[in-house]
């Protein structure tokens, strides 16, 4: 079987983690609980991914008031810390596999810079990042983007007619709001379309991959 991927960057192929913005934010005092923390990092997500505006720009505006140091502090830990590490056994899988890899990640230009100087993976496979399409997941716009722009790599008519081989698009990404909009927008559009949730932080990695070389030569 032929498989494509659609694959998130963020705790699929990345480990991210917030918490140190987050501490940072309360210690600093510009916000109050975490659950405001959290809230400016989402906020400022959704914007700075779809590029709307940058790291800079989003502190200058949420946090008028605060101290510069702060926030200057705040904000290139937010740009060059969170992205922790590249799992080098899932990028690696699917390296061999880049040119049926279509990312779908809400992600910085900042952040995409970065993973692109650490690894060519991320400069080879088929580009789906929210701050080129400007806009984020789970917007249906963005799905029905990558389905217009990708059309050619999941149409089995078009692509695999000769060789009669059946075509599937898999997705994988860590939140279930994400794959349910795919799922609404990808379904019932002549190929085998399947979701998978998983999280670096807590999925069976080695189960993940198992799994998938299954499907492959099924």
């Amino acid at each position: 079987m032929k498989v494509v991927y659609m694959l998130d960057i963020g705790n699929v192929l990345v480990k991210v983690d917030m918490i140190p913005v987050v501490s940072e934010l309360l210690k600093s005092g510009l916000v109050y609980t975490k659950e405001e923390a959290v809230n400016a990092i989402m906020t400022g997500s959704m914007l700075v991914d779809s590029n709307l505006m940058t790291h800079e720009n989003f502190f200058e505006m949420y946090f008028t008031r605060a101290n510069p140091r702060y926030k200057k502090t705040i904000c290139e830990l937010w740009k060059n810390e969170i992205l922790l590490e590249i799992d080098k056994d899932m990028v690696d899988f699917f390296s061999w596999r880049f040119n049926d890899v279509i990312f779908s990640s809400n992600i910085s230009r900042a952040h995409m810079k970065i993973l692109q100087s650490k690894n060519l993976f991320f400069k080879k496979a088929n580009p789906g990042f929210s701050c080129n399409i400007g806009l984020c997941k789970p917007s249906y716009l963005f799905y029905e983007y990558l389905l217009k722009k990708y059309d050619y790599k999941l149409d089995c008519h078009a692509l695999y007619s000769e060789k009669k081989e059946e075509i599937c698009c898999v997705y994988i990404d860590d939140v279930a709001e994400n794959l349910s909009a795919a799922n609404d927008v990808f379904k019932n559009r002549g190929f085998e379309f399947g979701t998978l949730e998983f999280n670096l932080h807590s999925g069976d990695k080695n189960g993940l991959l198992d799994f998938l070389c299954e499907l492959e030569g099924a």
